[in-house]
């Protein structure tokens, strides 16, 4: 009741140090959760940030989900089984470097539309690049159907992913289940984004 940001902090110590919140206290934590409203979108997205900085960042993430802090934040907001996934997945992919917060928030809001994604930027208040980069993630998102035609033009790969953030690309790169599509964007960053006429 004091200072609703300790609801984040019981969820990041329980996760990482692996003990279990007692009843009791859980009970409270449920009880006032609504205490979240309380506090303003800046205090909010540094809990958040300090999630993400965690070791394992999907398991705080999953625990929030689940006692539905995430949707304090927006209703749509989930860390299901697939951002904790791609979460993992970019971490080991990118060893010994630690992914940026850019990436996982980007993957974290993947699923999210437009006009939600709007309103998350706002309330949460991020600085101009982050926010650019979770933009860039769903307009390129949009953009890969047509990448998943295999026979798809060189042309056409680099005017459908041209002009993105790389933490944008890819965040899409990760995300996509599609072969074709992944193919076409590794061919983008290894090749055709440094191409002359």
């Amino acid at each position: 009741i004091d200072d609703a940001t300790r609801i984040w902090r019981a969820v990041r110590y329980e996760q990482r140090l692996d003990f279990s919140i007692e009843p009791h206290t859980l009970e409270l934590l449920k009880r006032d959760i609504s205490y979240l409203d309380s506090i303003g979108g800046n205090r909010m997205r540094h809990e958040l940030e300090l999630c993400l900085e965690e070791e394992r960042p999907e398991k705080a993430l999953s625990r929030a989900n689940e006692l539905g802090i995430l949707k304090k934040i927006h209703p749509s907001f989930r860390a299901n089984g697939w951002a904790g996934r791609k979460i993992a997945h970019a971490r080991n992919v990118l060893q010994p470097y630690c992914p940026t917060q850019e990436l996982y928030l980007a993957l974290l809001f993947y699923h999210l539309t437009t006009p939600e994604l709007e309103h998350v930027i706002a309330y949460l208040n991020f600085p101009r690049s982050v926010s650019q980069t979770l933009q860039d993630t769903l307009k390129l998102k949009e953009c890969l159907t047509v990448l998943i035609e295999p026979q798809v033009m060189p042309s056409q790969i680099y005017h459908c992913v041209h002009g993105y953030s790389q933490s944008a690309i890819v965040v899409n790169l990760m995300a996509t289940n599609s072969p074709a599509v992944r193919e076409h964007i590794e061919l983008y960053l290894k090749r055709l984004h440094s191409v002359q006429p």
